[in-house]
């Protein structure tokens, strides 16, 4: 148990160790995906749209930004030629976004290039710590999402009148919780 965080010095408290680790690690991040032309602004996308073809309204509430945020990264990826639109089979009304033959080559060689870089980021730790840190860090990034989500929910569904029950076209069921990178899975 850790205890109350006010009476925790700030190098021992949880937030502050993410916080710090995250802006150590946010540069290095991109560095494996550069020689790609990929950032982890565009690479996780990628990755997402490949496991699950979707809409670009569930894409970004799978990555948990707004509308123009997903804009641009979609804009992005189509521009490279590793994205295109497809009419939604289910509901031709619709589109969905899908990951081209380029595409796919790019997400294969991001996903080694960062399995690597995260082998490297982990070798300080035996294989089990590795794994519990990836899991614990996975299991705070879906917490943390779920809350975000139900606030994007909350704030989309007050700024827009209610509509008929057409969906956005994506698989139902789908993980939407940003959690298709896993490093170090085969892909």
């Amino acid at each position: 148990r850790l205890g109350p965080l006010r009476t925790r010095p700030a190098g021992r408290c949880p937030l502050f160790l993410l916080q710090a680790a995250h802006e150590r690690l946010d540069e290095r991040a991109d560095e494996p995906l550069r020689p790609l032309g990929l950032t982890m602004r565009t690479f996780v996308p990628l990755a997402l749209v490949a496991d699950s073809p979707c809409s670009q309204v569930h894409l970004g509430s799978r990555l948990m930004v707004g509308p123009a945020a997903t804009v641009d990264v979609v804009v992005d990826l189509e521009a490279s030629g590793a994205l295109r639109w497809v009419r939604n089979p289910c509901d031709r009304r619709s589109c969905t976004l899908e990951v081209t033959p380029e595409g796919e080559r790019l997400r294969r060689q991001a996903g080694a290039a960062m399995a690597e870089a995260t082998a490297e980021l982990t070798a300080g730790l035996d294989g089990r710590w590795a794994r519990e840190l990836l899991g614990l860090l996975a299991g705070i990034s879906r917490s943390v999402g779920r809350e975000r989500a139900r606030g994007l929910r909350t704030r989309t569904a007050a700024a827009r009148p209610a509509r008929g029950g057409l969906s956005d076209g994506c698989r139902h069921g789908a993980d939407t919780t940003g959690s298709a990178f896993r490093p170090g899975a085969a892909r």
